[in-house]
Formats: C-alpha cells, structure tokens, sequence
C-alpha cells in the first residue's frame, strides 16, 4: 500500500532539481550577499584560480576571474551581452557569458584592468 502510493506521487526530475536549487542559492546554506549594479541578491560567487582562469564556451576561450550563480526567478537585472560592464560588489567586470538554465542565471565574468 505504502509502496504504490510513492508510485503515485513520484518526485519528478524537474522538482527535485529545483529543490536542490533552493537549497545551493539559499543564503543560509551556502549563498551570500552580492551587491550587483547597487542592488542586493543572494546567490553564490565562485573565484576561479588564475591558473584555470580560461573557459571553453563554443571552442572559444575566454578569461574568467569571477563566476555568479543566482536564483533566474529573483534576478530582476537585465541580460548583458558579452563585452558589456558589470558592477559586483564595487569592482567592475566585463561580461564573458550569461545564460539562464533549469532556475539558475551564470554570469561569467573578467575584471577590468587598467593599463
């Protein structure tokens, strides 16, 4: 009896991926205050060593200093388009890639540096 009813009333992919979510862009889990263009979001920032700093995207490698991961429901901002600045926590970036997948918007991001 207790079985069918699980069968019944099975999680689906797409739930349990949305939970997950909920709890890796939570702030009390893992997430933290990013002050993005003076507004306040949760999310997570991932520094990538500067060894590593290069990505493929399409073949393509771009530099990435700084990586944003938050919640696409929650983030008002609009996309930005590769080559485009953005302010995070008061340093400038410049916008290597931003998407949005399965509830998560990634921003991947390259400090402006001055010569």
């Amino acid at each position: 009896m207790e079985e069918r009813k699980m069968q019944s009333n099975p999680l689906s992919f797409k739930s349990m991926l949305q939970e997950d979510v909920n709890i890796f862009l939570n702030f009390e889990e893992m997430g933290e205050h990013i002050n993005i263009e003076d507004e306040i979001y949760v999310g997570v920032i991932e520094h990538l060593d500067k060894d590593f700093s290069e990505e493929a995207i399409d073949d393509t490698y771009y530099s990435v200093d700084l990586i944003l991961y938050l919640k696409s429901e929650e983030f008002s901002l609009k996309r930005r388009v590769p080559g485009k600045r953005l302010k995070v926590n008061g340093t400038t970036y410049l916008v290597n890639d931003w998407y949005s997948q399965e509830g998560i918007t990634t921003i991947r991001l390259k400090e402006v540096t001055a010569y």
